[in-house]
Formats: structure tokens, C-alpha cells, sequence
């Protein structure tokens, strides 16, 4: 059986029996144009008590089950990322704060702190309560030489024993003669800025000792200017 290409007209030859089964599709081999031929079979019409394919779809929606990609349904973490569910979410955490504030205010003053104020650093200017820190100086003191130098090893500890954080302040080390006479005086800090309630920090110091007259070591909180 002869075919002709409808756009260059080149003929090809094929068996009889290729449009036997339908509709076939043809590329040209000199344009590369593609075509269709023959008669496509006839498709039996829908069954008298078939369902439609849209009734199917219904159907099969309705029973949960789908032959195919139905609807996508809204991702959940659009719904979580809402202004109202964030709204309620900061609203939980500033509850949980107050609630936290509330419960130490009243621990505090059940204890006779200072309430409130004693859960926050004191604020730069304000006169700093040493008394209620606890300074102790370990004794015997240490004398170490090096070179022609001497030097004493001071130690001890500051204790808070209150129930509010207290600030630490710096310490002064004074070294006296025998009658009472200051020979020399330098500031020292420790470590730790602030001390919690019955929190206690060392300190360890290396002090000069410039003169044999110094006989008498003292070491006090910086007091207020």
C-alpha cells in the first residue's frame, strides 16, 4: 500500500494490514512532517447504567478515595504561622514571666529581703551595703622573697549571708606600722562581680612589701566616695 506525504508529496510503502488497526501516526523521512491516517476505531459509547466519569470522581470523592490528585488542602504550617496563633503564644510566655516575678516576690518577702529589688543587680551610683557581706583574711599570712624583693600572700573569702544578690565591691589593702601609720595602700578586685545568697568567693592577692616597718596588714571593702 502506497502513502504520500501531504506536505512534500514523497510516497512510502507499508503493509496492508497497518491501517487496519486505526488511526496511525507518520513522520516524512525527507521533512520530518508528521501526520495522521486511516480511521480511528469507533469507541463503544457509555453504558446505559455506566456512571459518568465526573459521577465517578464524585463517587469515589465521597468514599474517600481518589483515582487521582483531588484538591490540595492547606498546609498546616500556614495555619500555625498566624498573627493570632503568635499573638496567643506571646501572650503565654509574658503570663509564665509575671507568674515567675510573682513567685519570687513573694519567696522574698516571706523571707524579709528586700523584695523585688533584690532580683536585680543593684544600678551604677547607688551606695553599696557592705554590711551585709561577711570579709574574712586567712592569717597566718605568707612571706615570699624573690630576689631582693618580699612579698605577702594575702587569701580569704567574701561570704553573702543575706538572701538578696549583693555587688561585690572593690577591696583596698592597707599595710601599717606598729603605731598605726599607713605606709602604703593599693584597690584590688576580685573575680566575681556580685555574689547570689549564701554564695562565697576567694581571692588571692601578692602585695609588695616595700618596708620592714610594715608590720600590719588590713584588707576592707572600697569605701563610698
Amino acid at each position: 500500500m502506497i502513502i504520500t506525504c501531504p506536505k512534500c508529496k514523497t510516497e512510502f510503502e507499508i503493509g496492508d494490514g497497518v491501517l487496519a488497526r486505526g488511526t496511525v501516526r507518520f513522520k516524512c523521512a525527507e521533512c520530518s512532517y508528521v501526520w495522521s491516517a486511516g480511521e480511528r476505531a469507533a469507541e463503544p459509547g457509555p453504558h446505559p447504567g455506566a456512571r459518568s466519569d465526573m459521577d465517578k470522581g464524585k463517587l469515589m470523592h465521597g468514599l474517600g478515595v481518589s483515582d487521582g490528585p483531588g484538591p490540595r488542602a492547606p498546609d498546616a504550617s500556614l495555619k500555625i504561622l498566624t498573627v493570632r496563633n503568635a499573638a496567643y503564644f506571646m501572650c503565654g510566655v509574658a503570663f509564665v514571666f509575671l507568674a515567675l516575678m510573682t513567685f519570687r516576690m513573694a519567696s522574698d518577702m516571706a523571707r524579709g529581703s528586700s523584695g523585688i529589688a533584690g532580683m536585680f543587680s543593684q544600678k551604677k551610683g547607688e551606695k553599696i551595703d557592705t554590711s551585709k557581706l561577711y570579709l574574712e583574711l586567712a592569717k597566718p599570712l605568707t612571706l615570699v622573697k624573690e630576689g631582693a624583693n618580699e612579698y605577702v600572700i594575702m587569701s580569704g573569702f567574701i561570704y553573702n549571708p543575706g538572701q538578696a544578690e549583693m555587688p561585690v565591691p572593690k577591696l583596698v589593702i592597707r599595710l601599717e606600722n606598729k603605731d598605726g601609720r599607713l605606709l602604703q595602700e593599693q584597690e584590688r578586685e576580685i573575680e566575681a562581680k556580685s555574689l547570689a545568697p549564701l554564695a562565697k568567693a576567694d581571692f588571692r592577692f601578692k602585695v609588695y612589701k616595700f618596708s620592714d616597718q610594715i608590720v600590719r596588714f588590713v584588707v576592707d571593702f572600697e569605701e563610698e566616695k
